[in-house]
């Protein structure tokens, strides 16, 4: 009876022996790539069904006796499941035995798309579970291997690769930016430096193509007023594989903004070479009040048309009495930020999880500059939308999404604000 033997056993007896020899183990171990999990079979609501076990062992009964000396009869011990049980503790394994297929993605190493291969996932089979273990009662195993389904990734290997081969022909593309008598190729190392990771490949990330024509146009001495239509060219190029030549366009009309960098207050001035930094690169950035570099923001030392302070608490109010001990705020030509949300953000930018201090310094530098600017503070124009810059984002959201940079509509306005 299983591993059991019962020879020469009263069937009287055989319901007895079935409880003392332990035909049912008190756990069951199931294993699969690593992973192990022992239970109770009494979580699985396992019972040797004591009735159906002498039913079976009779069964195999020879209708002549001494054929019994001569031969050996195996039969499994039968074992009552209750379902529900089962079920239940089929569910739970799940969350164990299981394991996503990995796609096939393309990698992008310096100049060269390459392919990193696929992986199979798989899943607990609990259609099968109950069979699995009743064959591992039947041969004396407390250990068995967990069925499972062999779940396939959706993006082959081959299919990575030829998208990595379309992808490596773009490289080789000539495109050229020129403004008057000046040229720029850009290089496989450049246009590599566009892309970003999409989807388990790549595509063309249209802010960092911006960038490099930008600070390419300055080089050639224009602020390119053609960046869009420049950038929508430049794609389409590299797309069918084609040589584009395309000519930057200045801008009729630019403003530059001079500002100064000050502080005021105990532990400040420590704080003025990040600052600083932080100042640069903001207003530097396409995406901020620059208007793609029609607005030129300036550091100087004099002449400033604004001053940045990092200012200490219980100095803010010192700038006026729109400015208190707790916020941010621009008064009269100053934009002033407060050290302790400089230093530790606000309790709502924390709770949102959108990013870390960097981002909220930005964010900060462009409300209040926005202020310095005309700006007024602005609403959320509907929920699941971009928070304008210009909102008190570190207030309430009012159903618009964290947002650092001023948004197309601010941008418009900001055009129609300098006369540009």
């Amino acid at each position: 009876m299983g591993t059991v033997q019962v020879g020469n056993v009263s069937y009287d007896r055989v319901e007895e022996i079935a409880k003392q020899k332990n035909v049912v183990p008190e756990n069951m171990t199931l294993t699969y790539d690593g992973k192990e999990v022992t239970l109770q079979t009494s979580q699985l609501g396992m019972r040797v069904d004591e009735a159906r076990t002498r039913k079976s062992l009779e069964e195999k009964r020879s209708w002549l006796p001494i054929v019994a000396i001569f031969t050996k009869h195996v039969v499994a011990a039968p074992v009552a499941i209750d379902e529900t049980q089962i079920a239940k503790v089929a569910t739970q394994l799940g969350a164990t035995f299981h394991k996503k297929p990995v796609d096939a993605k393309v990698v992008l190493k310096g100049t060269m798309f390459t392919v990193q291969d696929s992986q199979n996932g798989y899943d607990l089979d609990s259609n099968r579970l109950e069979p699995i273990l009743l064959n591992a009662i039947d041969h004396g195993k407390t250990m068995t291997q967990a069925p499972i389904t062999i779940r396939a990734p959706s993006t082959t290997k081959a299919k990575a690769e030829t998208v990595a081969d379309r992808l490596q022909k773009t490289l080789g593309t000539s495109v050229q930016f020129a403004y008057g008598s000046s040229n720029k190729k850009a290089a496989a190392s450049d246009i590599a430096q566009w892309y970003r990771p999409a989807a388990g490949s790549y595509a063309i990330d249209d802010f960092a193509l911006r960038t490099y024509i930008a600070e390419n146009g300055v080089a050639m001495g224009v602020h390119a007023r053609n960046l869009t239509d420049a950038v929508s060219r430049t794609k389409q190029a590299l797309t069918n594989n084609q040589a584009a030549q395309i000519s930057l366009l200045p801008y009729t009309k630019t403003k530059t903004i001079k500002y100064c960098v000050s502080s005021r207050g105990a532990g400040t001035a420590v704080q003025i070479p990040q600052l600083k930094e932080t100042l640069a690169s903001t207003y530097a950035d396409l995406r901020g009040w620059s208007l793609d570099g029609q607005v030129s923001f300036k550091y100087a030392t004099s002449g400033c048309e604004f001053t940045v302070w990092m200012a200490s608490p219980d100095k803010m109010a010192s700038f006026g009495a729109i400015c208190d001990p707790y916020w941010n705020c621009e008064a009269e030509g100053n934009v002033v930020v407060n050290m302790d949300r400089w230093i530790h953000m606000t309790p709502a930018w924390i709770a949102s999880g959108y990013g870390g201090v960097d981002k909220y310094r930005t964010m900060l530098i462009n409300h209040e500059t926005g202020h310095m600017l005309g700006f007024g503070h602005l609403t959320c124009p509907a929920a699941g939308q971009l928070a304008p810059v210009m909102m008190q984002q570190s207030i309430s959201l009012g159903g618009c999404k964290f947002n650092i940079w001023p948004v197309q509509t601010e941008h418009t306005m900001l055009r129609r604000m300098l006369g540009l």
